[in-house]
């Protein structure tokens, strides 16, 4: 994963959205001085994750 595109993401345009979380997890980033933050950084990380997948998946083409 790289850290530089999930920072690049997160500098994008924002959309204000209203989300449920389990007590947990909320709790969990309660810890951090800015948990939406650190939020919004975990969720930029996975979308750049599942994004180098799809990539992966789409350049693997495999002959039968």
């Amino acid at each position: 994963m790289d850290l530089d595109k999930a920072m690049e993401l997160q500098k994008g345009r924002m959309v204000h959205v209203n989300l449920r979380l389990p007590a947990e997890v909320v709790e969990f980033y309660k810890k951090y001085n800015n948990y939406s933050a650190a939020m919004r950084h975990v969720l930029a990380q996975y979308v750049c994750e599942a994004k180098a997948e799809d990539e992966e998946k789409n350049n693997d083409v495999s002959f039968y």
